[in-house]
């Protein structure tokens, strides 16, 4: 096995147990360490499993314990693996990733380590990547299903909404191709079972941490079957009070959350840092697609006023966008506007609604696509009719939008709201293969007078 360079983290984790009643131990805690980190080159082609028995081999000894991992999936492109561990209350909770992990494909490394300062006596349980590997007893407990809950997309991700659900009962929901299918995660397999005809499809998964996965080569969204390696973020519990409001609409309750936090913030600060601060508070929150700083004390009254463009989605993936307005006193203070003014360009999937505080917009359907594929010669471009339907104080109305194969699509105007369709895809191919409806994305410039 090769040894190189390599970068470890560990978690100090208090290790210190009575042995005896009514005995002082004799000797302090030691802290667990992580040392003596090897592995090998890749050791097989791209999704190859016949080198990769991915066993572990755990061997306790005098100063702590040995761990060997056959066939860790690591991205091509690793150069490094990096260990963490956390040890508590008798188990010892251990995840193994490689780094970096830029390149589009997957191998296998066998990796060896020594985590010092446990004893076997001490450990009841090791897990590692979310999977028991070891107990004292050697009959490994049923765990917690580390992947129940929702997990957001960190980069942008074409699906009916920008998360996935695995439930308690192991089905798979919010995907365009595999909603309501049952899943098993055996070792770094997440295996997806269509209930009705007993389908599998099969993704090699990475637990980077505790709350944050990696699926390779998933299923990007309907748009031409893509395909690519995917972060999520698991929702976290801290957030659920914010999300939980925005998927009621209750954006007084939001007001009040933001509230609380605007005034923990230090107000010696500078108003830019203030507002940045607030900003990257917003972004950890799994519901908020983006927080766009509008201006800083730009409005002034006393004390002065910023401003920020807030855009939520909520569980059925409608996406709201709102100002807010942030008065820079001491503590600081904070409210949305009634009115919206807006210069937003929204990627819209088939049947999906944007929503705002005066409007909604829904991508309804394509009714006609003849336009020439890009890299063919056409006598005519063609063209796309796409269907939209707006809502606005309980009106609806429903219309038609044009676009060529060159983008520069056609608009219309509701009251002070245009709407300008900017791209319709994917392209149409020269095979001259019907695009189905449900893989469609309508590109929107929505702003208002």
């Amino acid at each position: 096995m090769k040894s190189k360079n390599l970068f470890y983290l560990f978690a100090v984790a208090a290790v210190g147990f009575m042995v005896a009643t009514g005995c002082e131990p004799t000797n302090p805690a030691v802290v667990p360490q992580v040392s003596n980190v090897t592995f090998t080159e890749c050791n097989d082609g791209i999704g190859t499993r016949n080198t990769a028995d991915n066993s572990v081999v755990v061997v306790f000894t005098n100063f702590g314990v040995n761990i060997t991992h056959y066939g860790l999936v690591v991205n091509c492109a690793f150069d490094t693996v990096i260990i963490n561990q956390i040890f508590e209350n008798g188990v010892l909770t251990i995840t193994e990733r490689g780094e970096p992990n830029n390149a589009n494909c997957m191998c296998h490394t066998d990796v060896s380590y020594t985590i010092s300062g446990i004893s076997e006596s001490n450990v009841n349980m090791i897990v590692i990547n979310g999977n028991v590997v070891w107990t004292a007893d050697q009959q490994p407990p049923q765990p917690e299903n580390p992947l129940v809950g929702l997990w957001y997309s960190q980069e942008p991700y074409i699906g009916l909404v920008p998360y996935i659900e695995f439930t308690a009962d192991n089905r798979f929901l919010h995907h365009f191709q595999f909603e309501n299918w049952n899943y098993n995660l055996i070792c770094d397999t997440l295996i997806l079972t269509n209930p009705i005809n007993n389908q599998e499809c099969r993704f090699l998964l990475s637990f980077v941490n505790e709350n944050e996965i990696i699926i390779y080569n998933f299923s990007n969204g309907s748009i031409n079957a893509s395909v690519k390696n995917i972060h999520f973020i698991r929702q976290q519990p801290q957030n659920s009070d914010f999300c939980n409001s925005v998927q009621t609409s209750n954006f007084q309750q939001i007001v009040e959350i933001t509230n609380d936090f605007l005034a923990t913030i230090d107000n010696s600060l500078s108003d830019n840092v203030k507002i940045e601060i607030l900003r990257n508070w917003l972004l950890e929150k799994s519901c908020v697609q983006n927080a766009e700083i509008l201006c800083v004390s730009c409005i002034y009254t006393y004390p002065a006023i910023s401003e920020l463009s807030i855009t939520f989605f909520n569980v059925n993936g409608a996406l709201t966008t709102k100002t807010m307005d942030v008065q820079m006193g001491n503590p600081m203070r904070c409210g949305f506007h009634t009115e919206e003014y807006i210069n937003n360009e929204v990627s819209l999937n088939f049947q999906q609604i944007y929503q705002n505080n005066n409007f909604s917009l829904k991508f309804d359907s394509v009714l006609n696509d003849s336009r020439c594929p890009l890299n063919a010669a056409c006598v005519w471009a063609g063209n796309a009719e796409v269907k939209f339907i707006y809502v606005e104080n309980s009106v609806v109305h429903s219309f038609v939008l044009n676009i060529g194969p060159y983008g520069s699509g056609s608009n219309t105007t509701f009251g002070n709201v245009n709407i300008k369709l900017v791209e319709l895809l994917p392209h149409r191919s020269t095979q001259n293969i019907p695009i189905p409806q449900e893989d469609y994305v309508a590109k929107v410039l929505l702003t208002t007078n």
